[in-house]
């Protein structure tokens, strides 16, 4: 199978249907040796299989993922079952230790239906166009600075200045407001782009968000700060089309949010 940055392609087809799709108090009647919290738990090498087999059937470990994500230093990430005919699947989220390899088994039944809203991967968040999308912050006094490298791509947004919400009466210290940090590909593509912002100004919900890419500058991953936690999105797409087809959303960290599938149209 081709291998793409973050992920191996898709075995199957599409064919997920919303209303078809499993909830996931369904999921969990399933007869297994397993207790869910939210639709996760924590496996051990000896469980990892009998999971799998459990909520996709008898010898799908065996089989193999429909796909494998691999972090930036080529670790296995997560490892995605799925059954498109019956619409029910699972998978494994891989966290390394110097000396332990954590492993986290959710299973996928919630279902939802979404535009996708695709943003180019070279696009900056400029303080500017952060300030328009959220009105309730306004900044003064910006210092913007851009780093680039030998080849003339952008590798860092770094912005400084006075800022304050509605609720303030006056402008804050000069401090730093925002950056971003791009990293490429050896064709040139973006390979990641890492965003953040002032949590004393904008709180805590999605104040730390960084994206993955394929060498198509196709969106493989990503992964947001979503208090108490962290909140990630995988991405399947279809053939060779730049729009992804689904998603899957896992909570990365507190196993609070169950995890989720979403079906994106392309308008």
């Amino acid at each position: 199978m081709k291998k793409l940055f973050g992920m191996l392609v898709l075995v199957g087809i599409l064919c997920c249907s919303c209303s078809a799709a499993s909830t996931g108090k369904e999921l969990q009647s399933v007869e297994s040796p397993f207790e869910l919290e939210h639709g996760y738990c924590i496996l051990q090498d000896d469980t990892k299989a009998a999971f799998i087999d459990a909520y996709m059937e008898p010898g799908a470990s065996k089989t193999g993922a429909t796909y494998y994500y691999y972090d930036e230093d080529d670790n296995l990430q997560m490892e995605l079952y799925y059954d498109f005919t019956a619409n029910h699947g699972c998978g494994i989220r891989y966290h390394y230790d110097e000396d332990y390899v954590e492993m986290k088994g959710f299973v996928l039944g919630e279902c939802k239906s979404e535009s996708f809203q695709k943003e180019d991967a070279d696009t900056i968040r400029t303080i500017d166009s952060i300030v328009e999308q959220d009105d309730w912050v306004q900044v003064k006094n910006c210092d913007e600075a851009y780093e680039y490298d030998e080849a003339g791509r952008v590798t860092s947004y770094v912005v400084f200045g006075s800022a304050r919400t509605v609720e303030m009466e006056d402008y804050g210290e000069f401090e730093w407001l925002t950056s971003t940090k791009i990293e490429y590909w050896e064709n040139g593509s973006v390979k990641k782009k890492a965003f953040t912002r002032n949590w004393g100004i904008w709180g805590q919900i999605g104040q730390v968000y960084s994206q993955y890419f394929d060498e198509e500058e196709r969106l493989i991953y990503d992964i947001g700060y979503a208090s108490p936690g962290y909140y990630e999105n995988y991405y399947v797409y279809e053939d060779d089309s730049d729009i992804p087809a689904y998603a899957i959303g896992c909570d990365e960290t507190q196993m609070i949010n169950p995890p989720e599938i979403c079906i994106y149209s392309e308008k």
